[in-house]
């Protein structure tokens, strides 16, 4: 039990399920839980998301929300884009009837073109924004490359679970489109990519200007780029993330020449194991 989380008092032999939960910078908290029971949160707002104690990840709770819900063989799923109020989602449905959960729909809707982001901006907006807007702006990368976590900046981005994982992988305009967004930032980084027999990732002639941006240490652009390999090796495109690192361990090697490296080894650490996450 993380210290200063609610932790409930006697159950009494009722049917209780664990529920943990993200809250801010405590780290996890533990709740038992009898089933079908309201859960009060010691600072809501702070909550980032939820998971029931089978690992089936929530949706992003609401700052909205005071108490939580947790139903048996139901998933809590609520979003600040949402109503306010929380919506269950029976697990027990039959294969045909299923449903996402709201983490898997928004962002099957959002890269669908169908749905826009919790600000209202749809997909295609974001790709053609100029470089200054996207290094200005830090609510749209967790969109654009969503990740199986939730993020510790954005509470209201998207959720991976391994069924919009498959649902990717399976539907190459989805593919696609994030194509599109992996080309877009490799114009935003000052690099081309060329998907000839082989995809390669190369710099350009306006490297130099672009690298001022973001080439320089303890840069935030280096976390965007964890979570643009992360994204693209989870969501079917493993060659365009080994084809982007290579050329970022080519710029490494590079900037071990210069009094003050750009990126440390334990960054390009980072970027190593990010593209091998692509099994879950």
């Amino acid at each position: 039990m993380h210290r200063g989380c609610y932790a409930g008092g006697d159950f009494s032999g009722a049917p209780t399920q664990w529920v943990r939960y993200r809250q801010g910078r405590r780290g996890i908290c533990t709740h038992t839980v009898v089933t079908g029971s309201r859960v009060p949160l010691s600072r809501p707002g702070l909550v980032l998301a939820g998971v029931l104690a089978s690992g089936t990840p929530t949706e992003i709770l609401s700052p909205a929300f005071d108490v939580v819900k947790f139903p048996q063989s139901a998933v809590l799923c609520a979003s600040p884009a949402q109503t306010g109020r929380s919506k269950l989602v029976n697990q027990e449905e039959s294969s045909s009837a299923r449903h996402f959960s709201l983490a898997d729909t928004r962002i099957i809707g959002f890269y669908s073109g169908e749905e826009p982001d919790h600000r209202g901006r749809y997909l295609h907006e974001i790709q053609e924004w100029p470089d200054d807007q996207l290094e200005a702006v830090h609510d749209f990368i967790q969109w654009l490359f969503p990740l199986p976590e939730p993020s510790g900046f954005n509470a209201a981005a998207p959720i991976l679970n391994r069924e919009s994982m498959q649902e990717f992988r399976k539907r190459p305009e989805l593919q696609q489109n994030l194509r599109v967004s992996f080309l877009r930032m490799m114009k935003f980084y000052g690099m081309d990519v060329d998907f000839a027999e082989q995809i390669k990732v190369t710099r350009t002639r306006y490297f130099a200007a672009k690298a001022t941006v973001w080439l320089s240490p303890g840069n935030h652009n280096h976390l965007r780029i964890t979570r643009i390999l992360r994204c693209l090796s989870f969501l079917g495109l493993a060659a365009e993330a080994r084809a982007f690192f290579e050329c970022l361990s080519e710029i490494y090697e590079n900037e071990q020449s210069q009094p003050r490296p750009a990126f440390s080894t334990e960054t390009i650490l980072y970027w190593r194991r990010a593209v091998g996450d692509a099994v879950w």
